[in-house]
């Protein structure tokens, strides 16, 4: 630990044992970094398969809607896909916060640092690995035994409306979290 995080405070969740602080030459909880370390990497391990499942999910959703692209096939799997975007991204918050609580950080720049982490390196992936197979791999690239084409041989327009259901998508739920919510909560409040 640098002198910055020796001498900031320690977050109320962590749990260690009593020893007297070197820096500071008060009593001070400490945990061991082996253990730490031990489920940083437990933690990473979790990340690292859940990005496997992600991309074998939205691999799965390609076949399919190169299956069905015909009618409103190709729109309906636009939109399972920016739900499923949505709701994955929701879901792995609430898994990151978990592991990085689990990883016992006594600082909050380092709990911060490793939630940052987690958070970015999925959600960046979780939203643009089907933007990137689109834009530089679809036209060129057999999935499943299925040879993958762009509609009209023109993979922009696929990106374009992939792009625009993810944004009306995004916009949609939030502002439907942000209005929708506090009227539900009210009228359940009522109920009971």
């Amino acid at each position: 630990l640098g002198l910055g995080q020796q001498l900031e405070p320690t977050r109320p969740e962590f749990i260690g044992a009593s020893r007297i602080n070197p820096v500071t030459g008060r009593v001070d909880r400490y945990y061991p970094w082996k253990e730490r370390i031990w489920k940083v990497l437990q933690s990473y391990a979790v990340l690292t398969v859940t990005l496997i499942m992600l991309c074998f999910v939205i691999m799965v959703l390609f076949v399919l809607r190169h299956i069905f692209h015909r009618g409103p096939g190709r729109l309906l799997f636009q939109v399972i896909n920016a739900l499923l975007v949505e709701l994955l991204n929701m879901v792995f918050t609430n898994i990151a916060k978990f592991l990085t609580e689990r990883e016992n950080h006594r600082a909050y720049s380092e709990y911060a640092n490793h939630l940052l982490a987690k958070t970015v390196v999925f959600k960046f992936v979780n939203c643009y690995v089907s933007l990137y197979y689109i834009a530089f791999f679809k036209d060129h690239h057999y999935l499943f035994g299925q040879k993958m084409r762009c509609v009209n041989d023109d993979c922009l327009n696929d990106l374009g409306s992939q792009l625009a259901i993810f944004m009306i998508m995004r916009l949609t739920l939030q502002n439907f979290l942000e209005l929708g919510m506090p009227y539900f909560a009210m009228s359940y409040r009522n109920f009971i």
